[in-house]
């Protein structure tokens, strides 16, 4: 099994390795992003790329972002958002997105550095259709959580 710095580059690996999901996301896999590479200009190329295929129901764009670790319950856990990205076509894609994302990611056991682990990836909610105004983006946001077991857990009394 792999071992990943955090969960964001995780499941950026998984859904580009997913075909029922890059399938639906204008430049494929290549659309599949990391926080800090959203920008207008990739924006306005995956719109106009979209528009010039005919293709109206892929979206512009996935992104994962890792939200760090902390205390959670009766230990410690990573958290995982990823945000579905589109303009001008409603929620409609948005929606059809959100089933194959979270099937992609849900349950699914993570190896960490720092000898740590995650058994299972959990739901732990969705923001809704939202909209970011200075880039004129339709998204929602999943949110996942994984209870992370740490090898020196277990010599700890």
């Amino acid at each position: 099994m792999a071992t990943y710095a955090d969960l964001a580059e995780w499941a950026i690996e998984v859904l580009k390795a997913d075909t029922t999901v890059t399938d639906r996301v204008v430049a494929g896999a290549d659309g599949i992003l990391e926080t800090g590479q959203l920008n207008p200009k990739a924006l306005e190329a995956a719109q106009r790329a979209r528009r010039e295929s005919g293709e109206a129901t892929k979206l512009l764009d996935l992104l994962a972002w890792d939200r760090g670790e902390e205390s959670w319950r009766d230990g410690r856990a990573a958290f995982l958002s990823v945000f579905i990205h589109d303009r001008g076509s409603g929620f409609t894609n948005i929606r059809a997105m959100r089933f194959l994302v979270v099937q992609a990611v849900l349950d699914k056991p993570v190896a960490l550095e720092r000898d740590a682990f995650i058994n299972r990836l959990s739901w732990v909610g969705r923001s809704g259709h939202q909209w970011f105004r200075e880039f004129d983006l339709d998204y929602e946001r999943l949110d996942f959580v994984g209870p992370l077991i740490i090898e020196d857990d277990v010599y700890r009394s």
